[in-house]
């Protein structure tokens, strides 16, 4: 039996594995959510990957599909909000097929462009993007 797999855990992988994204964010790159441990630190760089709905492409018998994915980059500033969007969009606009933590990736591209502004309930500086990104749903081999 195959067992499906988180595409989010892999994009996190993804984007750890570029140099530019986890020296400016100093390795806090997070699927789902900002741990509630990170709240005390914050406002600092960090990246939050965020299932964002639409995409429908291969989701019949296919073991793979594209996921929308928000990247929400946080900092102290807007500026550094956005310098962490310009890292990530980067890296993502440099994605090729490749295995990140079991999850194979085949392309990621903007699907919505960066915007500035502040996360609603805490008032932090962010920057936020859509990517799509074509994703295996079983696990690499």
């Amino acid at each position: 039996m195959t067992t499906a797999i988180d595409p989010i855990a892999g994009i996190r992988a993804f984007l750890l594995a570029d140099t530019s994204v986890d020296t400016i964010t100093a390795g806090r790159v997070f699927g789902g959510e900002l741990p509630r441990t990170e709240n005390v630190n914050m406002p600092r760089t960090c990246i939050v990957l965020a299932p964002a709905g639409g995409g429908a492409f291969g989701r019949a018998f296919e073991s793979y599909g594209d996921v929308r994915v928000d990247v929400i980059c946080y900092g102290a500033t807007k500026q550094e909000a956005w310098s962490v969007l310009i890292a990530a969009r980067w890296a993502f606009k440099q994605m090729r097929r490749s295995v990140q933590n079991t999850v194979l990736l085949h392309w990621a591209r903007e699907s919505a462009g960066g915007t500035l502004g502040e996360d609603p309930e805490t008032q932090w500086p962010t920057a936020v993007c859509s990517f799509q990104v074509l994703a295996a749903e079983t696990a690499a081999t």
